[in-house]
């Protein structure tokens, strides 16, 4: 969990972070957002993290993931 904690900081996903403790997020989601947000489109993952934390609620894990994974 330390890890976690710690990549969200360092990579702007404090939205993330916060959904995570809210509990609207699972750690699996956590780490598919911390996996997809590579240098290279760090900062597309950081401004799309809102749409994509939302469509957690209308989506199944694997369907979600696999959209996340693809861009």
């Amino acid at each position: 969990m330390r890890c976690l904690r710690r990549d969200l900081t360092g990579l702007q996903l404090a939205p993330t972070a916060q959904a995570w403790l809210e509990g609207r997020i699972t750690r699996e989601h956590v780490r598919v957002l911390v996996a997809a947000a590579n240098p290279r489109i760090r900062h597309l993952v950081a401004d799309e993290q809102d749409q994509l934390i939302d469509a957690v609620a209308n989506k199944r894990f694997d369907v979600w993931r696999s959209e996340v994974t693809q861009r």
